[in-house]
């Protein structure tokens, strides 16, 4: 059902892309990004994020239904407290960010507005996490899927009838997130309650804060490229280097988020079974599977949609959807090593990594972007998630030692690879013969692998 809800998210914000790309330039489309960017910066830097990610931990320490949705409820009402005083202090610091930003002050209110959803936006998200950890995967698909359509139909609505423009845009996020924080918290309050227990917090401020870290740091490794070719000159490059960036953040939304929805909510309580070690090794094999499969499908057919889809001066140079997929899929596997990390609360392992990872990228895009574009830092994208995938399962497995075979995923990873250039020496004319032969690579792909890992 994660996986439906995150498909159905990821369908209907394709389908918009001929919509934004007939009614927005690619500069505005640019422009988006960076007050999206903006938004989940601030967020990430203040702890918005991580709370969630430690109620999910600290609520299995508890062994009475009592005391776990006590912890819930502090948790969520810290996540409220600590998400208006952020909303603020960033709407009264605007008109700085602005300037800083876009070098124009014109973009304030924007920004003020942007802002203010992402207050709504972070709510909802603290109170889907206890909808996720009491399994309600149902509920998550049905207000995915209404949430999802409202938005297409408000930016229709704001941008293409009305002409709004990137304002369009902003006010149909406002409008959604404001509907869904009010139905959700009202929903968390009749369900579990609120009692807030400060005694809890020490401990939640002490596993929480490293994440703090760690997910600035994986928003840097995400976005910071971003930000290097946010100059007036490159907006145009950025549009389109964003729009590779979407497909290839694919094989992270449909398989990495959905697993990850299940998978980081529950795994603790399967710890303290005997040979849990050998179960996690089967799932991070069943899991990798998947990945690549998805990777090979978006490398394939990737090309040929965007061609469908958008005009040509959208198009992103061909090499670039590869690499992010390929970075991706490290990612994701490194995730899944990191979430072993947090089995012993070892969250400040996780933070350091994660900011060695965060730097590293830094320096490879402040080396590799000012000469090669957005083909470095496609570069610089995939060599950090490599890095940060192998430190990942080295010290996890020092730890765990999970019964898995590094020499299983290279073979798969290579099979991917011998694959997918194959696959892009011999293509055809015309669209429809295109697909077709790209489902027969694909399903040739998924034959061998299955045989091979």
């Amino acid at each position: 059902m994660y996986l439906l809800a995150n498909l159905m998210t990821r369908v209907v914000g394709f389908l918009a892309i001929p919509f934004y790309s007939r009614f927005l330039s690619p500069a505005e489309y640019g422009l988006i990004e960076l007050v999206e960017l903006s938004t989940q910066t601030i967020a990430i830097a203040l702890g918005l994020q991580a709370i969630g990610t430690a109620l999910t931990r600290l609520y299995h320490d508890e062994t009475s239904e009592a005391g776990q949705r006590t912890v819930a409820s502090t948790c969520v009402l810290t996540s409220l407290g600590l998400s208006l005083v952020v909303t603020i202090v960033a709407c009264m610091g605007a008109e700085a960010l602005s300037g800083a930003m876009f070098h124009t002050t014109q973009y304030t209110r924007l920004l003020q507005a942007a802002f203010v959803a992402m207050f709504f936006a972070n709510i909802a998200e603290i109170s889907l996490v206890w909808e996720r950890m009491q399994s309600n995967a149902r509920l998550y698909l049905i207000y995915t899927v209404i949430s999802t359509c409202a938005l297409l139909s408000l930016n229709i609505l704001f941008i293409g009838v009305l002409g709004f423009g990137v304002w369009g845009f902003v006010c149909s996020k406002l409008i959604v997130t404001g509907i869904s924080c009010v139905y959700l918290m009202a929903r968390f309050g009749r369900t579990v309650g609120w009692r807030f227990r400060p005694s809890h917090l020490p401990e939640l401020a002490r596993f929480g804060a490293p994440l703090v870290l760690s997910g600035l740091s994986y928003f840097a490794i995400h976005s910071s490229d971003r930000f290097f070719l946010s100059a007036p000159e490159l907006l145009a490059d950025l549009g389109r280097y964003s729009l590779a960036y979407r497909f290839a953040f694919l094989v992270s939304m449909l398989v990495g988020d959905s697993f990850s929805k299940s998978w980081g909510a529950t795994l603790y309580q399967y710890t303290d079974e005997a040979g849990w070690q050998a179960r996690f090794a089967r799932v991070a094999s069943y899991f990798a599977f998947v990945l690549f499969t998805a990777g090979v499908g978006v490398v394939l057919f990737g090309p040929d949609l965007l061609r469908l889809m958008v005009p040509a001066d959208f198009l992103p140079p061909p090499l670039i959807l590869p690499i992010l997929i390929a970075a991706y899929v490290a990612r994701e596997i490194g995730d899944f090593f990191r979430s072993l990390m947090l089995i012993n609360k070892r969250s400040g392992l996780v933070g350091r990594v994660a900011l060695g990872s965060a730097l590293f990228n830094l320096g490879a895009n402040a080396l590799l972007i000012p000469t090669y574009g957005i083909m470095g830092a496609a570069a610089a994208t995939l060599v950090t998630w490599f890095v940060y995938m192998l430190v990942c399962w080295w010290l996890s497995q020092l730890e765990h030692r999970l019964p898995v075979s590094a020499w299983a995923f290279v073979r798969i990873a290579l099979l991917a690879a011998a694959i997918c250039i194959v696959a892009s020496a011999m293509r055809l004319h015309g669209i429809l013969p295109q697909l077709v032969l790209d489902a027969v690579w694909t399903t040739l792909f998924i034959g061998l692998a299955a045989s091979l890992f």
